[in-house]
């Protein structure tokens, strides 16, 4: 695989691109537990017990090694976790678009100005990812879709090394990652299986031996992560901190597979009628529009398109533009519940933005020695109005305590050993948290 040159005091950029991205996500963490599934997945964490299907083990372990961290209460320290999943998530886009930038800028031949060109083009689209609205938010609360996005961009990253280098360690890395996936989110196999499917068929029939042993690793891996619920079901006598009891072959598949989730909104998913579909994607516009921008749009296509035209380039493209159809399938058909909360689009906008970022190099190109200038001015367009609206959004969580005064409110109007009844995941969660984490009235007991 072939690289541009090195520049001087590159080495340092990577790190101190890290740490700009985790010190904004610190600013913009609330200071305790968020709406929605937030608490209920710090309470999960804080005890190493089992929350809603699918479990989400590997974000549970990880959430609950940053209840350690000195700072904080602890769901502020679980929002910091996600704010470093995001930060993971955003070197590994700048890592994906150098690995690609090389066919894009293959014309110009000044090495200096190659390697200026494209720094301005990885480090801007990281930019772009960390910045995303449907990142930040998640980057800023405790939530799996952090972690899920930073396995996403790094399994793009390990199948274009797959794909170019033909190592077995890239390939072997690849399955690892297929099966950390796995135990993050359920969309991740809608994603990604297939493609790494036919990558290690490809690479099986062209004579490699990994491939071999490519499914036993992703097998062991999601194993390794999902045997911590069966575990954790048989040694938990709190039935609030052991969804759904997955102590059994039927409970745990049910469980791994949100049974339950899908009967209970059978309703809403894989509804075909028209007026239904259409105000699901209406939905979904809503909470992906401010991070696609017809400007990066229009290069996105134009990325896809050239990349396509490459062949060291053309399936990561494919791969690419898979992503985009496949979650905006996923979100307004499998999953439409999770639009409103902004839980769907985080792949999407990626996508795009990975695409866009390949599709303004393709431009820059043939901009000559401009090309760094006008890099940085495609980046501004398109980054400036995210910044205002990411802090737009984020300024209201960080600043407001609502969830908590909610759920306070109810233990306080809640008799002895009584049981607290609400329609709100929200509400409950929280009661739940500070019953549980904070020990404030234990003698309760939360149902939805």
């Amino acid at each position: 695989m072939q690289s541009i040159k090195k520049v001087k005091y590159e080495f340092l950029l990577r790190p101190l691109f890290a740490s700009c991205c985790l010190v904004f996500y610190v600013w913009y963490a609330p200071e305790g537990f968020y709406w929605l599934d937030s608490a209920e997945l710090s309470t999960g964490a804080a005890h190493l017990r089992i929350s809603h299907p699918t479990g989400f083990p590997l974000y549970a372990w990880l959430a609950h090694f940053s209840t350690w961290i000195p700072l904080g209460e602890v769901s502020y320290r679980i929002n910091i976790f996600s704010g470093l999943a995001a930060t993971v998530a955003a070197v590994g886009a700048q890592v994906f678009i150098e690995l690609l930038s090389y066919q894009v800028f293959k014309k110009i031949k000044d090495v200096t100005l190659q390697k200026r060109s494209q720094l301005m083009l990885s480090y801007g689209a990281a930019c772009v990812v960390a910045l995303a609205l449907t990142m930040a938010r998640q980057a800023t609360i405790a939530e799996v879709y952090a972690l899920h996005g930073a396995l996403v961009v790094w399994t793009l990253v390990f199948f274009h090394k797959t794909l170019v280098t033909k190592r077995a360690g890239d390939g072997l890395c690849l399955a690892m990652l297929a099966g950390l996936g796995l135990s993050v989110h359920g969309s991740f196999r809608l994603l990604f299986g297939v493609p790494i499917a036919l990558l290690v068929l490809t690479r099986y029939a062209r004579g490699a031996k990994w491939p071999l042993w490519a499914p036993l690793v992703t097998l062991m891996t999601t194993l390794g992560m999902y045997g911590y619920l069966p575990i954790r079901a048989s040694r938990s006598a709190d039935a609030l901190l052991n969804w759904g009891n997955p102590n059994t072959v039927k409970r745990f598949w049910d469980h791994i597979n949100a049974g339950s989730i899908r009967g209970a909104f059978q309703d809403e998913m894989f509804n075909t009628h028209a007026g239904v579909v259409k105000n699901q994607l209406f939905l979904f516009w809503e909470v992906v529009k401010s991070d696609c921008q017809p400007l990066l749009v229009l290069f996105s296509v134009l990325g896809v398109a050239f990349c396509v035209g490459k062949a060291m380039t053309r399936k990561s493209a494919l791969l690419l533009f898979a992503l985009v159809l496949i979650d905006l399938v996923y979100s307004i058909w499998v999953n439409p519940m999770g639009t409103l909360d902004r839980q769907n689009g985080m792949v999407f906008s990626l996508a795009l933005t990975l695409s866009g970022a390949l599709g303004a190099g393709v431009v820059a190109t043939y901009t000559g020695r401009a090309a760094p200038a006008v890099l940085l001015a495609f980046w501004g367009i398109i980054g400036f109005p995210m910044v205002l609206v990411a802090d737009g959004e984020l300024s209201k969580a960080r600043k407001g305590d609502l969830p908590r005064t909610f759920a306070e409110m109810m233990l306080e109007k809640s008799p002895p050993r009584g049981v607290v009844v609400s329609r709100s995941d929200s509400v409950s969660a929280g009661v739940l948290y500070l019953s549980s984490v904070e020990g404030q009235r234990p003698d309760l007991s939360p149902l939805v």
